[in-house]
Formats: structure tokens, C-alpha cells, sequence
């Protein structure tokens, strides 16, 4: 089993409160609180992620702790998409809870339009627009509406996931259900799964692809390349990311698995074997993260999208879009290559 590790600091009295309710969801024993430093380990599987966050939320929204327990969550409850870019415009996600837009073609204001506030906890860009959750539960979007990828945004709290598609969106709640808007030409609003027991969710394209808790796959949205029909059958799966027309999954033995357009062997050149803990597919290539911090790339290699793939190790996080792609090292630093975003990106997560 692999874990990630929290370094909690300034351990004060009056902050026990704020660290018990981790306590509860872990076997940290009590004893631990009493260090200056003391080490935390939770599981990297995304199921038993989302099981630690549900505990957490319904702790903190039920008032039996304060809600500035989220500063500490952030760390210790990995984030889905701390970084997000799509197209010409990409946002980081600051450790601050603000967000940190820039792009080299400002279709439809994204920049100007991204919100100045923080308490923001997930952002997901795809096309020419946004959506990001907030640490009340709450959705925020912007950028292009004309399928009203922004007017009909769900309202109401309760969330604790989203991801942006070309022209749609999907929010997961935290009672396990779905919720989409947009556009939906290819049945990719009206086909939303109805049932509950969602624990993630990945939107791309024109489709979309949920995550259950029993570990099984659910594709709904265009299906021109067999990204719905062929969408792989069984459960182990722990995390999945949808391109353009072709989704990767991630199996609880570190194994990914692929399907849809194989055009660049964007399918057919998955890297074999185990080790990997998260994937990110962008229109033509993609890139997985595994357990010892490095990157593995594949896919169309136009402006060095997988050729130059960063070397080394330290890499916590990776999103790819179209034509680039961004990774968060454990330092805080991010690194793009590709084209497009490479010279504009920020130099780290801290502002």
C-alpha cells in the first residue's frame, strides 16, 4: 500500500481539536500529539480518499469542529486537480485557496473573469471555460456560456468534485450522486447516470466517465471512437481521466488500462506494468504519474509533448490539455512543456 505523508507543524493545545478528527478516520494514536512534527499516512487510493474526505465534511459541516480544519485538509486529502489546463488557458490552484489564471489568448475574458477570492479547494478548465468548488460545498464558473456551461450551474452546497468538459460539466455531491449542464447534443447532460454511489468523476470532450464505489466504470456522451461502448467491464478500478475521445483508468494493482481513439497509439502505447497512482489524458497525449515520483508520457509528441517530459522524480500531481502539459513537484514548483503555456507558468503553488 502506498501512503502520502503530512508533516503537521506548531502542534499547539489549543489546535488538538482541529487534528482529532484525523485521528478518528486513521490509526494515528493518540500519543502523536503530543510532538512538534509528527508524521500522518494516509492511503493514496482514491476510494478510501473520498471515504476520509466524506467523514471530514460531514464533520465539519455538522459543527462538531471548525471549519479551519480545511487548511490542514488540503494537504492531507490529496487534491484531484490542483493544477487544470485546457487549450491556451490553464489556472493553478495556490496554497492560499486562490486561484492563479494566465493564457495567451484571452477568449472570452478567462482571466479577467477568474474570481480574486480564495477558500477555492478544486478548479477544473477544459475549452473556453471554468469551474471550481469552494470550501463551502459550493460551485463558482466562468468563461464561455453558450450552452450555458455557466448560467446553469448547479446551485446549493453539498458538492465535492467537478470537472469541465468542451462544452459540459459534471459535479459530484457527497451523497454520491451526479449532477451535469451544458451542452448536451450527445446525450452527455440527459445520460448522467441517476443512481448514487459515485465516489469521482472525469469529463472530456463530449463524454464523460464516472467512478463508482464498488471500483466499476460508468461512460455516458459521444461514443465515435468507442469511449462509451468499449469502456473497460469490472471493478479494481481506483481513478480514470477522459481526453478528448479517449479515457484512461487506474486499477487498485497500479495498472493502467485504455480505450477509445487509437490514433498516435494514443491506447496501444499505455505503458505496461504496475506502480503508477494517478493518470491525466489531454486531446492527443497523455501522462501517468507513478509511485516514486516520476513521469511516463505517450501519445502524439507534436512540440514535445512527450518527449520532453520532464526527467527526475518529486512529482506529486500532472494535467495535460491539447497542446502542453503542467506537473507539481513536492516543493511546491510546477513545470510545463509542450506549447503554448511553457514560459507564462507561475514558479510554484505558493503565492
Amino acid at each position: 500500500m502506498m501512503y502520502k505523508t503530512l508533516k503537521v507543524t506548531n502542534i499547539e493545545p489549543s489546535n488538538i481539536i482541529k487534528i482529532d478528527i484525523l485521528l478518528k478516520v486513521t490509526n494515528i494514536r493518540p500519543s502523536n500529539i503530543t510532538k512538534i512534527d509528527i508524521n500522518i499516512f494516509c492511503p493514496s487510493e482514491r476510494k478510501l480518499n473520498m471515504l476520509l474526505l466524506k467523514s471530514i465534511s460531514d464533520a465539519i459541516y455538522n459543527n462538531d469542529y471548525p471549519r479551519d480544519v480545511l487548511g490542514i485538509i488540503c494537504e492531507y486529502v490529496p487534491h484531484k486537480q490542483r493544477i487544470s489546463c485546457s487549450y491556451r488557458y490553464s489556472i493553478v490552484l495556490g496554497s492560499n485557496g486562490t486561484l492563479h489564471p494566465w493564457t495567451n489568448n484571452n477568449n472570452y475574458g478567462l482571466v479577467a473573469k477568474t474570481p480574486k477570492w480564495s477558500g477555492f479547494i478544486e478548479v477544473s478548465v477544459h475549452g473556453w471555460n471554468a469551474v471550481a468548488l469552494i470550501d463551502d460545498g459550493t460551485l463558482y464558473s466562468w468563461g464561455d456560456d453558450e450552452y450555458g456551461q455557466v448560467s446553469n450551474i448547479p446551485w446549493g452546497s453539498g458538492f465535492i468534485e467537478v470537472s469541465a468538459g468542451a462544452f459540459h460539466s459534471v459535479a459530484l455531491k457527497d451523497n454520491g450522486t451526479l449532477h451535469s449542464w451544458g451542452n448536451d447534443e450527445d446525450d452527455q447532460v440527459s445520460g448522467t447516470p441517476k443512481e448514487s454511489g459515485f465516489i469521482s468523476i472525469s469529463s472530456s470532450g463530449y463524454y464523460s466517465v464516472a467512478l463508482k464505489d464498488d471500483g466499476t466504470l460508468h461512460t455516458w456522451g459521444n461514443d465515435n471512437y468507442g469511449q462509451v461502448s468499449n469502456t473497460p467491464k469490472g471493478s479494481g478500478f481506483i481513478s480514470v481521466s477522459a481526453g478528448a475521445f479517449q479515457s484512461v483508468a487506474l486499477k487498485n494493482d497500479g495498472t493502467l488500462r485504455s480505450w477509445g481513439n487509437d490514433l498516435d497509439k494514443y491506447v496501444s502505447n499505455t505503458p505496461k506494468g504496475s506502480g503508477f497512482i494517478s493518470v491525466s489524458v489531454g486531446e492527443d497525449h497523455s501522462v501517468a504519474l507513478k509511485d516514486d515520483g516520476t513521469l511516463r508520457s505517450w501519445g502524439c509528441d507534436e512540440d514535445g509533448k512527450v518527449s520532453n517530459t520532464p526527467k527526475g522524480s518529486g512529482f506529486i500531481e500532472v494535467s495535460t490539455s491539447r497542446y502542453y502539459s503542467i506537473a507539481l513537484k513536492d516543493d511546491g514548483t510546477l513545470h510545463s512543456w509542450g506549447d503554448g503555456q511553457v514560459s507564462d507558468i507561475p514558479k510554484s503553488i505558493y503565492f
